[in-house]
């Protein structure tokens, strides 16, 4: 019997051990600017493989587990432009969207394009509506958001936007909250608060 309990006691000892050496090997990979880039690579493959978007990013680096900063971030769908962002500075709170509430703490760009998609307009065989259902939706908040320059394609009035402020959505308290300040940059007056 103390044979029996000191194995067990050993075997213990080993599973506390191989668990230290797998949390310590996770700190460091979450830790090194390299692994995280190596992974956005990754995972930016695995959406061009798997979807029909793709996303080209330049000059993305790391400060932290949630701070990134990027020269440039274009996404396309078949090609098509979807969004073109210039100098994004991007903070969220990791722990947040491990527990699925997306908590951007600050969100900034020099430019932003955003181009309409034009749906697909494929036959239907089917003359019976088809059931909607909404998906789950996750709080999402943006603590601070700073866009120098945000343009819509196609826009028939030319104008850009500057936005500065903070949004919410699916909150705790509140289903929607935009406190924010909005200015043309173009030829057509719009401001709003």
């Amino acid at each position: 019997m103390i044979l029996l309990v000191r194995i067990f006691k050993k075997l213990f000892y080993l599973f506390i051990l191989l668990v230290v050496v797998a949390v310590g090997i996770l700190a460091v990979y979450a830790y090194s600017p390299d692994a995280r880039k190596w992974s956005l690579l990754k995972a930016t493959n695995i959406v061009a493989e798997k979807t029909d978007y793709s996303i080209d990013i330049q000059g993305g680096v790391s400060h932290g587990v949630g701070e990134w900063e990027f020269d440039r971030v274009e996404i396309y769908k078949n090609a098509r432009p979807v969004i073109k962002v210039s100098d994004l500075v991007l903070k969220f709170s990791v722990l947040k969207l491990i527990k699925k509430n997306i908590r951007i703490n600050k969100l900034s760009a020099a430019k932003i394009d955003i181009y309409s998609i034009e749906k697909s307009k494929e036959p239907t065989d089917d003359a019976k509506p088809k059931k909607f259902a909404l998906p789950k939706l996750v709080p999402i908040s943006v603590d601070e958001l700073n866009i120098d320059e945000l343009s819509l394609h196609p826009d028939k009035l030319k104008n850009q936007y500057k936005l500065n402020g903070k949004v919410a959505f699916m909150g705790d308290d509140t289903p929607v909250f935009i406190d924010m300040d909005v200015k043309t940059i173009g030829t057509t007056a719009l401001s709003a608060s």
